[in-house]
Order: C-alpha cells, then structure tokens, then sequence
C-alpha cells in the first residue's frame, strides 16, 4: 500500500495529474493486471460499468483467481485505493467482456 506521507501529499497538495480509462476483462476467471506498466503512488477511483450484469473483482498481485476473493463491485459501485504501486491491481470479472470505469490520480 501506498506509504502514509506520500497519501497525506497527495490530500494536501492536490493532485499533479490524472488519467481515466476503462479496462474489460476478456474471459471471466481470468485475472488481468489494470495496467501494464509501473505507476507511482496514486489514488485510484474504480467504477464497474453501468452495463455489467456480473459483478467485478478487485484484488492485488495476480492470485490465481480473484472470484470470490478479491473485493466485489456490482454494477455502478466505487471502490477507491490509495496504493504505492497501480500495477499491483488486478480485476476478475464474473461475465466475459464486462469491466470497469478507473480515475489515476498521482
């Protein structure tokens, strides 16, 4: 997780740039990484998409299959999380194709 002074610069300083983008998961089951490169401390707000009709998985560092245990995102719920790294999450869909909205904020 991302180390407590650099959250409390980021909160107190604001955030020096930010991106949005949406990922899908090919095939359910399969976790996929959000991103594939390295990325600095951030706070990232993760939306699934209105049009799901599973639900989504967030977890870290590529378990084997996030389904029932990673943390669980119906259709339109939020999930943020201030890490040290963005390219320790990785997402599971419980349908093929389906996905979420994400804001990096660093």
């Amino acid at each position: 997780m991302a180390k407590l002074d650099d959250l409390k610069k980021l909160i107190k300083e604001g955030y020096s740039k930010g991106r949005t983008f949406h990922k899908l998961v090919a095939t359910a089951g399969t976790p996929e990484k959000l991103v594939e490169h390295s990325e600095p401390s951030a706070v990232l707000l993760i939306k699934a998409l209105r049009t799901n009709t599973g639900y989504i998985e967030v977890g870290f560092d590529g378990i084997t299959t996030l389904i029932g245990r990673g943390h669980e995102l119906e259709k339109k719920e939020i999930i943020v999380i201030p890490i040290d790294n963005v390219e320790k999450v990785w997402i599971d869909s419980s349908v093929d194709g389906e996905g979420i909205s994400v804001v990096v904020m660093v």
